[in-house]
């Protein structure tokens, strides 16, 4: 019986596919509450009028654009596309949604996805904002996500410098699993800048289990557990970031987990500085570590050069 579902699946998919490269025929594609879907729509005097069928009509390299003040309800995105929601797209994920934007691209094309929220509903809490399964790069710019699991950040990876994760500006409030988690799999590391990222009342906040990551001017406050963590197999660097409030403001947990800090604000959080099970806190001697339960220390220090 599964491998007759499988089947089924695996066939529905194909069908979409080649339903989705029939259509699509536009380098540019306008969304609009008062548009109308059809094989044809997405130019700015006649938009789509949901976001799956834009992208479904607009060719691999892309851009879908939002005309004005709409409410979807997610989609999913196949091929290398800019998602622009110019502030006015709002995503709601509620019912039998599992994830609001599903990026699953091929091995060589990047995604972007700009100026848009994401709300999912309390009775759906399980379900993730946004997926990463598979692409070259994604970049999330501009972002604001409430509810849900996490952005999960998790592609299959088989060359290094491949794939890689950019997100700018982005804010994630009262999730029920994490901030930002970053996975993933494959023979090469993933590759992420995290830049502004602002995290508020999740379990974890930025957690790199797999690869090497940057995140700079980055906020968590009131994480249930880590704040930052670096775990098995990732290397994480932070600087001038705030971890406050939190059970552990930063932490490195599991063999060849590493994290570096360097200016970095760690105050009122229960543990301020926790490496664990091998991994390795490496700091830059300048952070300020106050009002701390316990401090904690790092592993090793390093002097600037």
């Amino acid at each position: 019986m599964k491998h007759t579902q499988l089947r089924f699946v695996t066939l529905v998919v194909a069908t979409l596919g080649m339903a989705a490269t029939a259509l699509a025929s536009n380098t540019r594609t306008w969304v609009s509450n008062t548009g109308v879907d059809s094989s044809t729509c997405g130019a700015v005097t006649s938009p789509c009028k949901t976001m799956q069928q834009a992208v479904t009509v607009t060719s691999a390299g892309g851009e879908v654009d939002v005309l004005d003040p709409m409410n979807d309800f997610g989609f999913y995105v196949p091929k290398a596309l800019i998602i622009d929601g110019g502030g006015f797209l709002h995503i709601q994920v509620g019912g039998s949604q599992t994830v609001g934007i599903n990026v699953q691209a091929g091995a060589n094309d990047p995604v972007a996805i700009r100026n848009l929220s994401i709300n999912v509903l309390p009775t759906n809490g399980g379900a993730s904002p946004i997926n990463w399964y598979s692409g070259a790069t994604l970049e999330i710019e501009n972002v604001s996500t409430s509810g849900g699991a996490y952005l999960y950040i998790a592609p299959t990876i088989t060359a290094a410098g491949g794939s890689y994760f950019y997100a700018k500006n982005v804010t994630i409030r009262d999730t029920t699993v994490g901030g930002v988690m970053i996975g993933g799999t494959g023979t090469a590391p993933m590759e992420a800048l995290i830049d502004g990222v602002t995290v508020v009342n999740a379990p974890s906040g930025i957690v790199l289990n797999y690869g090497q990551a940057e995140a700079t001017h980055c906020a968590v406050m009131h994480a249930s557990s880590y704040a930052f963590e670096a775990g098995p197999s990732g290397e994480l660097n932070i600087a001038d970031s705030t971890a406050e409030f939190s059970t552990t403001g930063m932490s490195a947990q599991g063999t060849g987990a590493t994290l570096r800090i360097a200016n970095n604000n760690i105050h009122d959080n229960t543990t301020g500085l926790l490496p664990g099970n091998g991994g390795q806190i490496i700091s830059f001697g300048t952070n300020r570590l106050a009002g701390n339960t316990t401090d904690g220390s790092p592993s090793g220090t390093v002097s600037l050069k």
